[in-house]
């Protein structure tokens, strides 16, 4: 069923909405597309039993919607209009019929809607002695069961008062389609049509707008369910709840790296120790008690490195973390790289700095992060931002992120790094 066209100076259809359902009414509404006052009732529309069928354009109140109703003036039982249906219904097949009613004058309680399966014989009642009012426009919806033989090209739904008596109503907004619900419950599902094709094509087009790259940024709920197409990576993306990337999939991969860190490497001459350990408050592990260091706070739980210098002067041990980007790779996501660290002393610090590996060489994205730094009580987050954050620095599929990690300290100082993470979306 159709609700809605937007047509172009030409007729040409530019935007439909429909139902997903086929509708079986002629002109239901009098007007779309509708016979002329000229050529009303014509072939779609005609009498049943004693009365008078036709296109009504005049007065507001007996019009629901559109242009026009159907007025019917009947004098005698099984008295009314007919419509002849667009073609013939399916066999031993339910069908719904919908339509708006409203009586002009006097009383009406016994309006009925039938079905003849040939143009004559009433072969199915959809719904009888429904009460129609003077006063406001009454919705009828009812269902019917179709012969299994016996249908032609001349089946219609007829309607009109099955008692005495003289009445002048109006019908608008007339629907019959397959199912058994009142909206329809045909197999196709409600559709909407952009375009109807070029050159004499009748494919529907639905185009989406094109960007080099996402046109907004991410944490912005009122875009969730956006779509474009990407013409960088050739592919539509999706907004999701996590950002953009590819459609019908997670948009974003979580990288979270926790010590001992795979693919990583240790640099340096400097002189100390450097070991992996875990701590956990609630397992009571390097938590402070019993003797032993306090790594782990209340709440805490990691994995950790931890640099232990062995001169009166600053030492730096440095690991090398090499993480090589899929091919579905699109970009990583802006604020989402980070590095958890402590220390424990003036003399000790701990800083990252990120590269970008190519065939062409090795390019520091900004300069390094500091993570921590003196006399720390809890684990300190620090996360790359500006020409620091890699999102800033054009990584593409195939590049490797390099990260080196620095750890600073003296004698009888601690220096810890703990999970690093990042997050990138694909194509």
């Amino acid at each position: 069923m159709r609700l809605l066209d937007v047509q172009s100076s030409s007729a040409a259809k530019l935007f439909s909405v429909n139902s997903g359902t086929n509708e079986y009414a002629s002109n239901g509404g009098a007007e779309i597309p509708g016979p002329s006052s000229s050529t009303f009732p014509a072939r779609t529309w005609n009498i049943a039993g004693v009365s008078t069928v036709d296109r009504y354009t005049t007065k507001g109140d007996y019009i629901e919607s559109g242009n026009a109703s159907v007025k019917i003036v009947s004098t005698g039982s099984y008295s009314g209009g007919y419509n002849v249906l667009s073609g013939p219904l399916t066999p031993s097949t339910t069908y719904t019929v919908s339509m708006s009613v409203k009586l002009e004058t006097g009383s009406l309680t016994s309006f009925g809607v039938l079905y003849t399966s040939d143009g004559s014989n009433v072969t199915a009642t959809c719904q009888d002695n429904v009460t129609v009012s003077t006063s406001a426009w009454t919705k009828v919806n009812c269902t019917f069961e179709t012969p299994a033989s016996g249908i032609n090209a001349d089946n219609t739904v007829a309607f009109g008062q099955l008692g005495p008596g003289a009445y002048t109503y109006y019908i608008d907004n007339l629907s019959v389609t397959q199912g058994g619900t009142i909206n329809g419950g045909g197999s196709a599902g409600p559709n909407v049509q952009i375009g109807s094709g070029t050159g004499g094509n009748s494919t529907t087009l639905f185009t989406l707008d094109k960007s080099a790259s996402a046109p907004v940024g991410a944490n912005n709920d009122a875009l969730l369910g956006s779509m474009y197409y990407d013409t960088t990576i050739g592919k539509v993306q999706c907004y999701e709840s996590e950002g953009w990337g590819a459609c019908g999939a997670s948009p974003d991969t979580f990288v979270t790296l926790s010590p001992e860190f795979p693919n990583a490497v240790q640099n340096g001459t400097a002189t100390g120790t450097m070991t992996t350990d875990f701590c956990s408050n609630t397992l009571n592990i390097n938590n402070g008690t019993s003797g032993q260091a306090n790594v782990c706070a209340t709440n805490d739980t990691y994995n950790f490195y931890r640099w232990q210098a062995s001169s009166s002067t600053t030492q730096t041990k440095s690991i090398y973390v090499t993480y090589k980007l899929p091919a579905s790779f699109k970009q990583f996501a802006s604020g989402t790289t980070s590095l958890l660290g402590r220390t424990d002393n003036a003399n000790a610090a701990v800083t990252y700095q990120i590269y970008k590996n190519t065939a062409t060489g090795l390019v520091a994205c900004g300069s390094a992060v500091s993570v921590s730094s003196g006399v720390q009580a809890t684990w300190q987050k620090a996360t790359a931002s500006g020409s620091a954050d890699p999102a800033t620095c054009g990584f593409t599929a195939g590049n490797d992120l390099v990260i080196r990690i620095n750890m600073a300290g003296r004698t009888a100082t601690n220096a810890y790094v703990s999970n690093l993470g990042f997050t990138f979306s694909n194509q």
